[in-house]
């Protein structure tokens, strides 16, 4: 299979891996400018950059940073006074760590969730929508190959989901935000965002806390969704939620950095810094 393949499946997957790509190769080396590896969690590789002990140095090198979280460019000198090799050059080998994509999970079909569902998958989100109306649940409404569609009703539909703290939920459903919260919110996932008026949000807060829900779990919930750009049509509702899901992501990733936490949102990187193998 293509690496990059490989590394796109594993984004949609939820699963982080490590690039390592050669970018600079001077003198007697083994593998040429370009050459790609894929490291994965379970310690599998894909690909060689070389082989030897080079390529267990480098598999080591990435499989650290599927903790840390951060990209490197690491030179490793080939020398018998380097690593202890039998070539004359050296190389660089830029290691770039891919974060799993945002799950984003839609609870209900309407004309809110279908544009919303696009835009979503049109950022390369994979998208689960969950809806018992099969008139709704169309592929001509929802026309992306990375929108799972999931005929059930809500609760039962969730089932079949794995939640993790890249998941993000969206209730965009005629009702039942009650009882979908109470199953989600207890989740480790990044945020539930809710669909109503400022008063329907306030009963819900409510009743969820009344339930057993707790006040830090409630600070999962973003209500009412969505950004404040002034529109009121479906799609325009649906580019105002896109709009601060964005947001939240870059703003999680910006925090993360700052505090050198664990990044658990996908599109943004960290800015790589550069190692040389000691001598």
């Amino acid at each position: 299979m293509d690496i990059l393949t490989k590394l796109q499946e594993l984004r949609q997957v939820g699963e982080i891996s490590v690039l390592s790509t050669i970018v600079k190769a001077e003198g007697s080396t083994p593998r040429s400018l370009g050459v790609k590896m894929l490291t994965l969690a379970s310690g599998e590789t894909l690909g060689t950059i070389g082989g030897g002990q080079l390529e267990h140095m480098a598999i080591k090198d990435a499989q650290a940073l599927l903790v840390t979280k951060e990209n490197i460019l690491r030179r490793y000198d080939l020398s018998s006074e380097g690593i202890g090799g039998h070539c004359v050059g050296s190389i660089e080998v830029f290691h770039e760590v891919f974060v799993p994509l945002p799950q984003i999970v839609i609870f209900g079909a309407g004309h809110v969730a279908q544009p919303f569902a696009v835009l979503a998958a049109d950022l390369g989100y994979p998208v689960y929508v969950i809806d018992e109306r099969e008139n709704l649940l169309t592929a001509e409404n929802f026309p992306r190959s990375n929108i799972t569609r999931i005929q059930a009703n809500y609760l039962d539909g969730m089932k079949q989901l794995q939640f993790t703290p890249e998941t993000v939920c969206f209730i965009l459903s005629p009702g039942g935000e009650k009882e979908i919260l109470l199953e989600v919110l207890p989740q480790t996932i990044h945020y539930a965002g809710v669909l109503g008026s400022r008063k329907k949000i306030t009963v819900l807060r409510k009743q969820l806390l009344e339930a057993g829900i707790k006040e830090e779990d409630w600070l999962k919930v973003r209500a009412p969704v969505g950004l404040g750009l002034g529109g009121e049509t479906p799609y325009e509702v649906a580019l105002s939620i896109v709009a601060e899901l964005v947001k939240e992501l870059h703003d999680a990733s910006s925090i993360a950095l700052n505090l050198g936490l664990k990044q658990n949102t996908a599109p943004i990187h960290h800015e790589a810094r550069e190692i040389t193998v000691p001598q």
